[in-house]
């Protein structure tokens, strides 16, 4: 089992719109890290692909990407989307405040290192 805070709470409508098109495509695939400070799972991105994923009973796969030296930014980091931010910064910004939603748990999940 594990559960993974997500980025934030998520639009009744795009929900809609990602579940349907999860139906093709399958199981999700979403950036996470791990805080020891908290301990707790935090996804990077992907609020409705894991909401979906819940709701429509699928296997998640998530790339730990807790060890990496940076990452691509995205909406919910300390930069601007697509931009590269260091783990350390993006740890400490989440870690101290930054916001965040709903934590989901999955039984069944794919973890894969980075």
């Amino acid at each position: 089992m594990i559960k993974v805070k997500i980025p934030n709470s998520t639009d009744r409508g795009h929900l809609r719109t990602v579940q349907s098109q999860m139906k093709v495509l399958g199981d999700p695939k979403v950036r996470v890290f791990y805080s020891n400070k908290n301990k707790t799972w935090y996804a990077i991105e992907g609020s409705h692909r894991l909401t979906s994923a819940k709701k429509l009973g699928m296997k998640p796969k998530f790339i730990d990407i807790t060890k990496q030296k940076s990452v691509q930014g995205t909406q919910y980091s300390p930069v601007t989307e697509g931009e590269k931010v260091s783990m350390k910064k993006l740890v400490d910004y989440i870690e101290n405040g930054g916001s965040y939603g709903p934590v989901i748990q999955f039984d069944e999940y794919v973890m894969e290192q980075r």
